[in-house]
């Protein structure tokens, strides 16, 4: 082999090589860049001021979704204690601005006044998960 061909193999190799590198790169620099899934406008709202175990609680907020991506939801009843209700993977509200209404059952709980804690994940890329947490107002269960 003359050293022009061994020359020419060598640049075609190093050149397969930065345009590899650039591509992963690229798909790495994708990963990572910091994008807005949700966002909660203001604070979730309660609609009634009080709720005996196993009452729909009812509740609106006004969000923004950017990604079509799917949340895992999880909700949590706080007083003095958290009481966490089991996760659920959710991707029904639209993408856009809206205002919606949703519900969640009130489990078991002691009787108190408590607000209720919603936490959305998303997971955007393989690499970046976002986290939007929200607390409503305070509201009293009658339970037990």
């Amino acid at each position: 082999m003359s050293q022009n061909t061994k020359t020419l193999v060598f640049f075609s190799i190093s050149l397969l090589t930065l345009g590899f590198v650039l591509v992963l790169l690229g798909i790495g620099l994708a990963w990572l860049k910091p994008t807005t899934a949700f966002a909660i406008n203001g604070h979730i709202a309660i609609e009634e001021k009080t709720y005996h175990t196993g009452d729909l609680l009812s509740y609106s907020m006004n969000y923004c979704k950017n990604s079509p991506v799917e949340a895992e939801v999880h909700y949590s009843f706080i007083d003095s204690l958290v009481y966490s209700t089991p996760g659920m993977t959710t991707h029904e509200l639209p993408l856009g601005c809206h205002t919606v209404k949703e519900a969640i059952v009130v489990p078991n709980l002691p009787s108190g006044v408590y607000s209720l804690e919603m936490v959305r994940v998303y997971y955007v890329t393989p690499l970046q998960r976002i986290e939007v947490r929200d607390t409503s107002g305070k509201f009293a269960v009658i339970g037990r």
